[in-house]
């Protein structure tokens, strides 16, 4: 119970972006050359789009997305819309895919770079992370790499409401399954605010050419989570 309570713990921890990440041990980076990893992924939190309009409380009372919508969407979009309703409809629009899974295979090129050949499985669906008996005995491996998409969305800029960018984040746990304690855990987080002196994008740039700045956009997001995490890992 206090095991599944400190994991629990952690994982809280990742979400609010607070927690204060330690690179792996060079006792710990030896003892992972000797061990076997299972790396998977959850499932990602709600993609959202956050509007004047839907945003909590409302930055405008009346406002139609129909409108807003109609050049990129057929018959534009039904009003009103909550931000997973939105958010669902871009996806759908755009095609968009979680990038955790190209993430977790970067970072597991990086174990080998780092460790050496070390035994390691990728597995996509495990038990939730509550259950970590079943976790580890459907693993069957030493270690488990978790991680999950904990945000992105679409945001207007407050100074600029008719602009928007994207807000993205990640968590990731390295666990040890003998013991069912949390040895690392990291995060990355990525908003296109960059490009302060460019013109900012509105909603219907994300959705044209198939998506193509959106699908930019989240490369973008996934470089610099590769970058960040094998920066606190090693």
């Amino acid at each position: 119970m206090r095991q599944t309570l400190a994991i629990v713990l952690a994982f809280l921890c990742l979400l609010k972006m607070g927690c204060a990440v330690e690179k792996l041990t060079m006792e710990q980076r030896e003892w992972l050359k000797l061990s076997s990893i299972t790396f998977s992924h959850q499932e990602p939190h709600i993609f959202e789009v956050i509007t004047i309009a839907n945003s909590s409380p409302p930055k405008m009372e009346k406002f139609s997305w129909g409108e807003v919508l109609e050049e990129a969407l057929p018959g534009g979009a039904p009003d009103p819309l909550t931000p997973r309703e939105l958010g669902e409809m871009v996806r759908t629009q755009t095609g968009l895919e979680d990038p955790v899974p190209r993430i977790q295979r970067a970072l597991m090129e990086e174990f080998q770079k780092q460790l050496g050949q070390i035994k390691m499985q990728e597995m996509k669906e495990l038990h939730p992370m509550s259950d970590l008996e079943g976790l580890r005995e459907q693993a069957k491996t030493d270690m488990l790499f978790t991680m999950k998409t904990t945000r992105w969305m679409l945001r207007f800029y407050l100074t600029s409401m008719n602009a928007y960018y994207l807000d993205y984040r990640a968590s990731a746990q390295l666990i040890d399954l003998k013991k069912l304690n949390v040895i690392w855990s990291g995060s990355c987080a990525y908003q296109e605010d960059a490009r302060k002196g460019a013109q900012r994008p509105w909603l219907r740039e994300f959705l044209v050419d198939d998506g193509a700045l959106m699908r930019t956009e989240i490369n973008r997001a996934e470089e610099k989570c590769i970058k960040q995490l094998t920066e606190q890992l090693f």
